[in-house]
């Protein structure tokens, strides 16, 4: 992730997916963060998903962060529109000696996946 927003639209195709009646998700994030030892100990991510706050913690090393999407939340809207902030991005070239990456970087995501909630 770069800067300090970034954001993910997903689209249901309606053939395989009655987005009316989801249910709660369980959403997880494989992350790592931008971490420098002695400079950048952690770095805050904040998700909305259709306006909703599901994620706000300091991430302090990388795995899966995970937390539920209630099932009113997930019906809302299609598309669903999920909403990343990490503010505490930073330059590698600002944290790590040698280098001459100038982006803003924040996270890089591995993956994520959004698992239904057995009602």
């Amino acid at each position: 992730m770069t800067g300090d927003e970034s954001r993910l639209v997903l689209t249901p195709e309606s053939e395989t997916i009655n987005h009316e009646n989801l249910g709660a998700l369980q959403a997880s994030l494989d992350v790592r963060p931008l971490l420098a030892p002695g400079k950048i100990d952690r770095q805050k991510l904040i998700v909305h998903v259709n306006g909703y706050e599901g994620f706000n913690q300091d991430v302090c090393e990388e795995g899966v962060q995970t937390f539920s999407i209630p099932a009113h939340v997930a019906n809302a809207e299609s598309p669903m529109q999920i909403d990343f902030l990490h503010p505490n991005y930073a330059r590698p070239c600002d944290v790590s000696r040698g280098s001459t990456d100038k982006k803003l970087l924040s996270f890089q995501v591995r993956s994520m996946t959004l698992t239904s909630i057995e009602k």
